[in-house]
């Protein structure tokens, strides 16, 4: 799986030098995200910092658990005592920063939400990189999905995710860990040898009509160059093709030559 189709980004965050200016760049994404925590399965919520900043909004999710993945941000009420819990994982938008190291702690953290039956809000600064990240291998890990499936599971319901390359990096190795490469692998597989097994039936299908209209041309019209046969041809090489698109061009192989002693 190439990493590089699934990242959407533009930001640049990941090229930042300190968790200060990686948090300026993220607040680009916040001014254009939604002020509402975004749902991805019943009680998982990714979002930004508005939202945990949002006592409303958290109390008409349910959500008592909130899971913090930004260096700088308070847990904002967290000395309140509302009945919220906090897990705060002090990690920059920034390359140099392995996230991975703490995804056993916030799935279960995710966990634990979701045996209470509570709402649980993943966030960062922007709700892009770092929450989306933690969001994507708890997902791969507790649901068995493939970091691509995932990806696109989120990304159906936010748009706007772009974690920084390098967390896609920890996140294919941690699909590998959890052998989900080998199993999205199989099932590409599975998928190809499908569309090749159709390919043929459809191959064989469109011999079969073309010999049923062969058999509909009177003798006499068989012969080359007659109209009825040339109509006859344009519409099996019509049938082939739709039924078997021509493979692209394959590369051709060096000749080597003998070396004469």
């Amino acid at each position: 799986m190439g990493l590089r189709s699934l990242r959407i980004s533009g930001s640049g965050c990941e090229e930042t030098l300190s968790s200060g200016s990686s948090s300026e760049c993220e607040e680009v994404h916040s001014h254009v995200q939604q002020d509402f925590p975004i749902e991805i399965l019943p009680n998982l919520y990714l979002g930004n910092s508005t939202n945990s900043e949002d006592c409303e909004a958290l109390a008409r999710h349910n959500i008592k658990y909130v899971l913090n993945v930004t260096p700088d941000l308070p847990n904002t009420f967290e000395a309140e005592g509302c009945g919220i819990n906090y897990l705060k994982i002090p990690i920059a938008d920034h390359w140099s920063q392995n996230l991975a190291v703490h995804f056993p702690q916030a799935i279960r953290f995710i966990e634990e939400a979701m045996s209470a039956r509570c709402g649980v809000l993943v966030h960062c600064v922007a709700g892009v990189s770092r929450s989306v990240t933690v969001t994507l291998a708890y997902l791969m890990q507790r649901h068995r999905l493939s970091l691509r499936d995932a990806f696109e599971l989120v990304r159906s319901r936010k748009t706007d995710i772009a974690p920084n390359f390098h967390f896609m990096r920890q996140l294919h190795s941690f699909e590998r860990d959890l052998g989900l490469h080998e199993h999205s692998a199989s099932l590409s597989a599975a998928r190809d040898g499908g569309r090749r097994a159709r390919a043929r039936g459809g191959g064989r299908r469109a011999l079969r009509r073309v010999a049923r209209l062969r058999h509909r041309v009177r003798p006499l019209e068989r012969a080359p160059g007659h109209p009825a046969m040339t109509v006859l041809l344009s519409a099996a090489s019509a049938l082939a093709l739709s039924a078997c698109p021509p493979r692209p061009p394959s590369q051709p192989r060096p000749i080597r030559s003998a070396l004469v002693e």
